[in-house]
């Protein structure tokens, strides 16, 4: 290989140039060898183009393995599909999304088939849940600290008392670019209220006096998320017991996904770069999941709304 002249002597070149690789690799895979990267710089004329006398219908894996050997190695199609993408990482605290109840819809999520570089949603390298807990309900990080963590956090308002506190560390991390989903039920927790209208939602928030067991929800025809699990218009939600809330009580340019004649369901912020979505009754994501595959109706309008907000998250933040 030949090698720049006007180098001092002690310095080592930062790049070899050659149109045929010289290089042996002898003991490069021997685990006593240390560490070490090569790096080649091949002049592609040879390796990538067929030679003009050469169809390009003619080559076929064979020949591109041919090809590939004056340079790295071209693993099968789709072996390096994970590149460069992101894990999407999704920290949960209480009843929420990432709590055993919601066991069928994380299998939906986690699986390789739905989200991951050959799924349905495949701008992302896995989806992994972790128990974010003890950042949250006494929390010891920034705002910072925790978008570095999480790429979602999945906090549940029903059971565990919420705080001003609380609330604060998650405005400012969604503020930073971070996703977060808020999920209510029909009791009203201590907390729950202020932690809400800290969040924008005004008037007062009680528990549905008319659904009190199980009733069904209708998703919306007009507001919709994304379509990457297929269409998902007006579809049936199964739910049991669940908060009174009204569109007048949420804040400005936020959008209604989910309703009863008497309450709504699930709705986005508007005025935190829809990257917060509130759901009134945890049971609507503990009841409407079932297997691997994503095939019914109320499973495809609950995937279209996560890899909706998955988008937001994607998103560089403002």
């Amino acid at each position: 290989m030949s090698e720049p002249t006007d180098k001092p002597a002690n310095e080592e070149p930062a790049a070899l140039m050659s149109e045929d690789c010289q290089e042996h690799h002898d003991g490069c895979c021997n685990p006593s060898e240390p560490l070490h990267v090569h790096i080649h710089i091949h002049l592609h004329n040879k390796c990538c183009s067929p030679a003009p006398d050469e169809a390009v219908s003619s080559i076929t894996p064979a020949s591109r393995m041919a090809h590939a050997s004056r340079s790295a190695p071209i693993k099968p199609l789709g072996a390096d599909a994970a590149l460069g993408l992101p894990a999407m990482k999704v920290g949960y605290s209480g009843t929420t999304l990432g709590d055993p109840g919601t066991a069928e819809f994380i299998t939906q999520i986690k699986s390789s088939k739905n989200y991951g570089p050959n799924g349905k949603y495949n701008k992302i390298k896995s989806v992994v849940f972790s128990d974010a807990t003890k950042d949250i309900v006494k929390p010891s990080q920034t705002p910072a600290q925790l978008k570095k963590k999480y790429s979602v956090i999945s906090f549940g308002l029903d059971g565990t008392a919420s705080t001003a506190v609380q609330a604060k560390l998650l405005k400012g991390y969604v503020a930073l670019g971070g996703g977060l989903i808020l999920t209510c039920d029909h009791k009203v927790t201590p907390g729950m209220v202020d932690f809400l209208n800290a969040f924008g939602h005004t008037g007062a928030i009680t528990p549905s006096s008319v659904l009190l067991t199980a009733y069904s929800g209708q998703s919306s025809s007009t507001e919709k998320t994304s379509d990457y699990f297929g269409d998902a218009a007006d579809v049936e939600l199964n739910g049991a017991a669940t908060l009174a809330l009204t569109p007048k009580q949420l804040p400005a340019n936020s959008r209604v996904l989910a309703s009863t004649d008497k309450t709504i369901l699930l709705w986005l912020l508007g005025d935190m770069d829809e990257r917060v979505l509130v759901i009134s009754d945890y049971e609507l994501i503990k009841l409407n999941s079932s297997g691997i595959s994503v095939n019914t109706k109320e499973e495809k309008f609950l995937h279209n709304l996560i890899a909706y907000l998955f988008d937001q998250v994607l998103k560089p933040s403002k």
